[in-house]
């Protein structure tokens, strides 16, 4: 009869101590048995341990990569646009330009069903962020194409 031992199977620490416990067994399967747990357990703690691995890798931050350094030099710019179409009393437009420093101003501009025009000017500047003007025409103006 195999010896009982009372310490739980969670606590086993080696292969050693498994086979101890199963000394008393004469039988060589018991003991083949044992190992083959042993085995597997140890397979079963890498596997378990190289997909954490990899989660806890894949799940790092990417913020890296979509911020500007602060040795990058803005690229100057300008453009412009403008929608201008009378039997849909469709009139819109934009212009805006950025410096090599990082400021960037802009001005957009839309005719309201109401036949007023609305003005956005804005500015945009280092740490200050989007800056907007709005005014509004006083006198609704008849577009008609």
């Amino acid at each position: 009869m195999a010896h009982v031992y009372a310490r739980p199977h969670h606590m086993l620490q080696t292969e050693e101590e498994v086979l101890d416990i199963v000394e008393d067994d004469p039988s060589t399967s018991t003991r083949e048995i044992a190992r083959q747990i042993m085995s597997l357990t140890k397979t079963l703690s890498i596997i378990v341990n190289f997909t954490i691995l990899v989660v806890l890798t894949s799940a790092a931050p990417q913020f890296l990569q979509q911020r500007q350094l602060p040795n990058d030099i803005p690229t100057p710019y300008d453009y412009q646009y403008k929608v201008e179409n009378p039997p849909t009393n469709t009139f819109y437009g934009k212009s805006e330009n950025g410096d090599g420093v990082g400021r960037v101003t802009g001005s957009y501009y839309v005719y309201l069903p109401d036949g007023r025009l609305m003005t956005v000017d804005y500015t945009v500047d280092g740490e200050s962020g989007y800056l907007p003007r709005v005014t509004f025409s006083n006198q609704p103006v008849a577009l008609q194409g």
